[in-house]
């Protein structure tokens, strides 16, 4: 998708800047200052560059974001800013996840003052589930094996729910301007039945629950979900795991959680 992108705005300009946000993203409202914009440029300097952002997490509502010192969602960066030379290619980088910006402009560290928020955390039930819909397409994509099973649990334990989770209000400043164009960036957004729960009940109910019990999924309700939106269908969708697999999975949230916070301290020591 990003490649696609990133020639589609090559074709427009063949040495433009480029923001790369998700869909779930959006600048802090300091971005419609003419004095921010002319600041990035200035920052770039030249072609074949990039910047950094703050990554604002929002979490449980689209007014609060993580702060603890030394936490997984907290006091991180984005690279997200890049001045296309026209001349480099962008090879393939990833199934799901890969970067945003091609690894040919990750020219050193330069981080620039602008708060990017991200709004995935802020509605917590879409997400889960989401998270969720993630598992299965890189399980469907195979191998359907329990080191795979263990690379994809890794890979997304550090969505789950977290308990040292420490919240500030976002300051006026990061949304008042886009307030006074009329647009709300207040309330709440969050999704009880998004797109993703149809797509899992109907694998779920097509492959059977126990194809996916290696999955660390099991936390949702998904026969509630299952009765709401498909209530003629006869299938249970029970909790398929035996007792060792509830163990495996709640060993892995707390080793990847644990690990990944260890990691942030010493990654945030290092650049101090």
């Amino acid at each position: 998708r990003r490649s696609d992108l990133f020639y589609a705005a090559r074709q427009i300009h063949s040495q433009a800047i480029v923001f790369t946000l998700d869909a779930d993203e959006i600048l802090s409202a300091e971005i419609l200052n003419p004095k921010t914009r002319s600041e990035i440029i200035h920052q770039l300097g030249l072609p074949g560059s990039s910047l950094l952002l703050p990554w604002i997490m929002l979490w449980k509502s689209p007014l609060e974001y993580r702060t603890e010192p030394y936490g997984i969602w907290s006091q991180r960066w984005m690279r997200c800013i890049y001045w296309d030379d026209g001349k480099s290619e962008v090879p393939y980088e990833g199934f799901l996840h890969f970067p945003r910006v091609p690894r040919a402009f990750h020219q050193g560290e330069v981080l620039f003052q602008l708060p990017l928020l991200h709004y995935q955390f802020s509605a917590w039930k879409r997400t889960s589930i989401k998270q969720a819909h993630w598992r299965i397409l890189e399980w469907e994509k195979g191998p359907q094996t329990l080191l795979n099973s263990l690379r994809i649990n890794l890979l997304y334990a550090i969505a789950r729910d977290t308990w040292d989770a420490k919240t500030t209000s976002i300051p006026l400043r990061w949304l008042q301007n886009y307030q006074d164009h009329g647009v709300d960036l207040t309330s709440p957004i969050d999704e009880p039945y998004p797109w993703h729960l149809q797509e899992i009940l109907s694998l779920l109910l097509k492959n059977g629950s126990k194809r996916y019990a290696l999955l660390d999924i099991w936390d949702l309700p998904w026969s509630a979900y299952h009765k709401k939106l498909i209530p003629r269908e006869e299938k249970e969708l029970q909790d398929p795991r035996p007792s060792w697999i509830k163990i495996y999975h709640d060993l892995i949230y707390g080793i990847s959680y644990l690990g990944s916070s260890v990691a942030r301290r010493i990654y945030q020591f290092i650049r101090s």
